[in-house]
């Protein structure tokens, strides 16, 4: 019976995080012009998906992935909120 209920949690565990990484992958999308990166992450861990056997082998990349696109959405909005102080001192001369 527990291996059932593990079973189930894994799933809906990687169900929440599939969707939360496309929501991430939106957002990156939609505000940012560089997106290689998240491609480049995308076609790896798509590939780590075929190759795992387990649920929580998957379990695993889901939550690797999901980190590594958090981190990439923050290191994008470190970057444009530089350009926008730039542009903004720029403009008042």
């Amino acid at each position: 019976m527990k291996s059932y209920i593990e079973k189930e949690l894994e799933k809906l565990q990687i169900e929440h995080i599939a969707k939360e990484i496309k929501k991430t992958e939106m957002i990156i999308r939609n505000q940012y012009d560089d997106t290689l990166d998240m491609l480049t992450f995308r076609c790896n861990y798509e590939v780590a998906l075929k190759d795992s056997e387990t649920l929580k082998e998957k379990l695993g990349i889901y939550k690797t992935w999901y980190e590594k696109i958090l981190y990439l959405q923050l290191k994008l909005q470190e970057e444009y909120k530089v350009l926008d102080v730039d542009f903004s001192i720029d403009s008042l001369y």
